[in-house]
């Protein structure tokens, strides 16, 4: 890789993962403060640092995992086992609100936080009637729909519906009207709950 100019980084000063209103207005107004796209670099040796100082407990349940050969021959089930015994933290929340000698670079280009399904939208193509699609997509009478095949080669077939997101993924099917997709972390706790 060859590259002409200078590389602007910053020293990080703080870490806050998603204030709360009234913060993050106050960060907003005040026109110092930089978004966090959640796209982190970092050496094996500092990330495990870290873990050891602000996760001890993350990091010791995730190193009594068999390894095997490499990180492609984990078992499936040992790593569902491990991570089910560990409170449910993000990396931004125990990590690097904690974190010491933070550097970040400054970027200028587009980037949307997908956060969820009606996100996709922005992304997919759509057909005449505003369906939004991965996969293949017949329709009679659909509209305004978010279609999505982790199995691009897969149909799915929608006739008098409107506003629906629809998910395939192996032997999996999600169906919810647009307007109640936030409670799909509902569903999936409960899901969770019920294994």
């Amino acid at each position: 890789m060859r590259v002409d100019g200078d590389l602007t980084h910053y020293s990080l000063l703080g870490f806050r993962e998603k204030p709360d209103l009234a913060t993050a207005e106050e960060y907003v107004a005040a026109g110092e403060y930089w978004w966090n796209s959640g796209m982190f670099v970092w050496g094996t040796d500092v990330i495990l640092s870290e873990y050891h100082k602000n996760l001890p407990g993350h990091l010791a349940v995730l190193e009594a995992v068999p390894l095997g050969g490499g990180a492609e021959e984990i078992p499936a089930a040992a790593l569902r086992e491990a991570f089910a015994s560990l409170p449910s933290l993000s990396v931004d929340y125990g990590v690097m609100e904690h974190a010491a000698n933070v550097r970040m670079i400054g970027a200028t280009f587009e980037w949307s936080d997908l956060g969820g399904w009606v996100a996709l939208e922005e992304y997919l193509p759509a057909d005449d009637h505003g369906n939004h699609f991965r996969g293949r997509l017949a329709t009679l009478d659909a509209r305004a729909n978010i279609v999505f095949c982790a199995d691009p080669g897969e149909l799915v077939a929608l006739v008098g519906v409107d506003d629906l997101i629809v998910v395939r993924a192996g032997r999996r099917t999600l169906v919810v009207p647009r307007w109640r997709a936030e409670e799909i972390r509902q569903l999936v706790a409960q899901l969770e709950d019920d294994r």
